[in-house]
């Protein structure tokens, strides 16, 4: 296939790395600046530069598009992708809300054309391995705690801050835990939460505790402080520990004691954002509708729950429509 990238911001220059070391024909990069389009066409070898991002969906060579454009622009620019029938891998957030996601699911799938969101971590080899193997390796999942903040720096007008862009942590880097919560334990039957919001609006900490019949989930994001950034599952024969759990190539298993027993490891081939890719290929020769990895229904049901924590922080997007 040939794919071309709607943004050239600093995750499309991830994805492109794993492009060329896959291979693959990387046709056009479209970006509202020329120059860093320019930039970007010389660095990972596309063919074609563009200007706009209506020009780069207007190239019939282009047959799938990836979309690393801000939170707040996925809705419009997956349509816009899909209406020039295009097949398109967006980046997470696919859209703000569960209503948006929906609709856009359906949309593709009426036009019999796949589109998935580009959440790598759930096409990680190490993360298929462990929701596999886990109850061999620690038995019964007790608890999970599973954390990712970082400091970021205050601007008002990063996307990170803008609330116009769907920025706060939660779309940010939220999504990781709730969507790893969900992998391993399934969907809660509560949840609590508490955030602290920033001087622009948008949410800056939380913490989000799931409930099930006999398992937590205990959650911590933040774009305002650095902390913990890994996944911890406690079993009732055995520990895991995964650092950096939404792009982690190595799993440590422990004993209830802490005695280290094993490392699990699955080094990438390239960055670690080939394997959504080599999914998304196959899943079009094969005339999919839905990633057999990051189902559509698994990822609405993610936006619903974001929306309900939202809806208690009474927290909402300028940009949210009634689509």
């Amino acid at each position: 296939m040939r794919y071309g990238i709607l943004g050239a911001g600093n995750i499309a220059h991830a994805f492109s790395t794993a492009l060329k070391g896959l291979n693959l024909t990387r046709e056009a990069i479209g970006s509202r600046d020329m120059s860093r389009a320019l930039a970007f066409k010389k660095t990972y070898g596309f063919k074609k530069a563009y200007d706009s991002y209506d020009a780069l969906l207007d190239d019939e060579a282009v047959d799938c598009v990836y979309i690393a454009t801000p939170h707040s622009f996925h809705f419009e620019h997956v349509m816009k992708a899909l209406d020039k029938g295009k097949h398109v891998i967006c980046e997470k957030p696919i859209a703000l809300n569960h209503v948006a996601a929906t609709k856009l699911y359906e949309y593709a799938a009426s036009l019999n054309l796949l589109l998935v969101e580009a959440l790598w971590t759930k096409f990680s080899p190490l993360t298929i391995h462990l929701k596999t193997n886990i109850y061999d390796y620690i038995g019964n999942i007790k608890t999970l705690t599973v954390d990712f903040s970082f400091k970021g720096d205050f601007d008002p007008n990063n996307r990170l801050y803008n609330i116009h862009l769907g920025g706060g942590a939660l779309l940010d880097v939220g999504i990781y835990p709730v969507t790893y919560a969900n992998l391993f334990l399934g969907k809660p039957k509560s949840f609590k939460t508490e955030m602290t919001l920033s001087k622009t609006g948008v949410d800056e900490t939380s913490t989000i505790d799931y409930f099930y019949d006999n398992q937590t989930a205990h959650m911590t994001i933040s774009i305002a402080q650095d902390g913990p950034r890994d996944a911890i599952f406690k079993g009732d024969k055995g520990i895991i520990k995964v650092p950096f759990f939404w792009g982690a190539e190595t799993a440590y298993l422990y004993d209830l004691d802490m005695n280290l027993i094993k490392e699990i490891t699955f080094k990438n081939k390239i960055n670690g954002y080939e394997y959504e890719i080599e999914s998304f290929e196959k899943s079009v020769k094969d005339r999919l509708l839905d990633s057999p990895f990051h189902k559509a229904i698994d990822a609405i049901e993610v936006f619903k729950q974001l929306d309900q924590i939202r809806a208690i922080w009474g927290l909402t997007y300028p940009e949210e429509r009634g689509y």
